[in-house]
């Protein structure tokens, strides 16, 4: 839950902005409006947990080489919108 929204939504953009540009994707960022009053979203870490476990599935049947490099992984770097509790 967040107090403001289309802030949260303008810095998960502009983190996705930039990783696209670290790969050489093409990503509008007109998209978005640059933001720093950023207010963290909890996320659970059965959530996380959860969401890793569906990427997994879908690699393995997509791009197996992927899978093989994903499955190995014990720690999930995930958004720095979000912030990570137990549960």
């Amino acid at each position: 839950m967040t107090n403001n929204p289309i802030n949260s939504i303008n810095f998960y953009l502009e983190t996705v902005w930039i990783e696209a540009k670290k790969r050489n994707y093409n990503f509008d960022e007109k998209k978005f409006d640059i933001t720093d009053d950023i207010e963290q979203i909890n996320v659970n870490s059965g959530q996380i947990g959860f969401e890793k476990d569906h990427l997994l599935k879908k690699l393995k049947l997509r791009d197996i080489n992927m899978y093989n490099k994903f499955v190995k992984l014990n720690e999930i770097e995930i958004h720095p919108l979000f912030k990570l509790i137990e549960g």
